[in-house]
């Protein structure tokens, strides 16, 4: 009779199939059993299966050191019935017996999703987005800095986000190496990078509005919809190379959880906003003339709306 063993070693390793075929299988770490296993918590002749007459599949323990379990029943001395996926546990090793005729997963869809997975296997991606990270980054830095130019800030600045995106991978990775057994540590790194330049676009272009527009409310509103967007992407491809789970959970899962952040970002801002309120609306950040393409207020306008505020303080 043949059956086929499921083989774990690790809690996070992926297992491995064996057939073995034969009416008594030996089972141990010594080279003449049928199945051997590399295990030091396994005797040398630890267990064997058996097949009698009726089909029947039976474990019998051979008075091993640490013994031999079925799901959470031991082996004393007594054979004990095994069925096509019972669980044993022999030492430190997790094994699962199959007949050739246990029924499978259907196979998995060809869908869309593997399309994005492919664009992601591209080796240029990682290294093109670590290159941009590093330029519009250091950049930036050195377009604010106004008096003499420190490489220390810029390196401090690159450092950060660097140890943030390699912190967020290694994490994923585990998760992977967890639930998939795989960790695609370099393909998490590569979509943590992307959504990092994503970001800096977005934080750009949201600037570039308020600018013009001197409508903070909209400005925010427009950008926690986006990060909205942005972080339910980077979370859902990171469950899928990380997770089994269906396209729904993922979905549903990058939705809760970026709500949550989004909600807490809010909250957050709520409690640090001063009482003073700023109107009328100013941009506290300087900005080249060239990104001005609204005509903006005139000065002696914003003068008298500004003497407003400053006359219903000294009335309070």
């Amino acid at each position: 009779m043949e059956l086929v063993f499921q083989i774990s070693d690790s809690p996070v390793g992926a297992p491995v199939f064996q057939k073995v075929e034969g009416v008594l299988i030996r089972i141990g770490r010594a080279f003449d059993n049928d199945l051997i296993l590399n295990d030091a918590t396994i005797s040398p002749h630890h267990a064997e299966i058996s097949v009698d007459e009726d089909g029947k599949i039976w474990l019998l323990d051979l008075d091993s050191l640490n013994g031999s379990w079925v799901d959470r029943t031991q082996s004393n001395k007594q054979k004990i019935e095994l069925h096509s996926g019972s669980k044993l546990s022999l030492g430190k090793t997790i094994l699962h017996v199959y007949t050739p005729e246990h029924p499978v997963e259907s196979a998995v869809k060809i869908t869309p999703v593997s399309f994005v997975t492919n664009w992601i296997e591209n080796p240029l991606l990682m290294v093109s987005s670590i290159v941009l990270v590093a330029i519009l980054y250091g950049v930036e830095q050195w377009l604010n800095m106004f008096q003499e130019f420190k490489w220390q800030e810029i390196i401090n600045v690159e450092l950060i986000i660097f140890g943030s995106a390699l912190s967020m991978g290694i994490f994923w990775a585990i998760v992977g190496r967890i639930f998939k057994h795989e960790s695609n540590f370099k393909n998490q790194m590569k979509i943590i990078f992307v959504f990092i330049v994503a970001q800096f676009f977005i934080t750009k272009f949201v600037d570039i509005i308020l600018f013009n527009s001197l409508n903070y409310t909209f400005a925010m509103v427009l950008m926690m919809a986006v990060e909205f967007v942005l972080i339910a992407l980077l979370l859902w491809l990171n469950l899928l190379l990380s997770t089994n789970q269906t396209q729904e959970q993922r979905l549903r899962t990058a939705v809760v959880v970026s709500a949550a952040l989004v909600v807490l970002s809010i909250y957050s801002d709520m409690i640090n906003e001063s009482e003073f309120s700023d109107s009328p609306e100013y941009v506290k950040l300087l900005h080249p003339p060239a990104l001005r393409i609204s005509d903006g207020v005139e000065e002696q306008q914003f003068v008298t709306e500004i003497s407003v505020v400053f006359d219903k303080l000294e009335i309070e």
